[in-house]
């Protein structure tokens, strides 16, 4: 069963520009271990990319993308629950965490 994914969880960048970021967005009313659940809309922190293959603005430009549809059922606020392992628009990946809450197996 995959932990709850919570607000300042690590996320792992699939981009040549970036490593790493966090999950940023987070429930007001709906908390795992003291912290915001992240969900589905919920983007993570903004990051390095590059926008296309060869472009001159290499590793210049950030983005930040939201946490896509990842067929959770368990829900926070309406939405769906983000987990480790669910993916964003960009194909970062939230990574494992210490989190206590495990949900949606």
């Amino acid at each position: 069963m995959p932990r709850v994914a919570i607000f300042d969880d690590p996320v792992t960048v699939t981009h040549h520009c970036s490593t790493a970021t966090t999950c940023e967005g987070k429930s007001g009313t709906v908390f795992a271990d003291g912290k915001g659940v992240h969900c589905v809309t919920h983007k993570n922190a903004s990051h390095l990319y590059t926008p296309s293959p060869g472009s001159t603005n290499a590793c210049s430009i950030s983005h930040s993308t939201a946490l896509a549809a990842n067929g959770a059922t368990v829900f926070a606020d309406g939405k769906a629950i983000g987990r480790v392992g669910d993916s964003y628009a960009c194909e970062s990946v939230i990574a494992p965490n210490t989190n206590t809450v495990y949900a949606d197996g």
